[in-house]
C-alpha cells in the first residue's frame, strides 16, 4: 500500500518535472528567436 502510493507520488513528480521542462525550453527558444531578431535588424 505504502509503496504504491509513494510510486504514485514519484511518477507524478516527474510528470510535473517534465511539464517544467518544456515550459524552460519553450522560454529559452523564445528568447534566442528575440535575441536573433535584435541582431538582424
Amino acid at each position: 500500500e505504502y509503496s504504491h502510493a509513494s510510486a504514485t507520488e514519484h511518477t507524478h513528480h516527474l510528470s510535473l518535472l517534465g511539464v517544467d521542462n518544456a515550459e524552460v525550453q519553450k522560454h529559452n527558444a523564445s528568447r534566442a528567436a528575440n535575441k536573433l531578431r535584435t541582431i538582424l535588424t
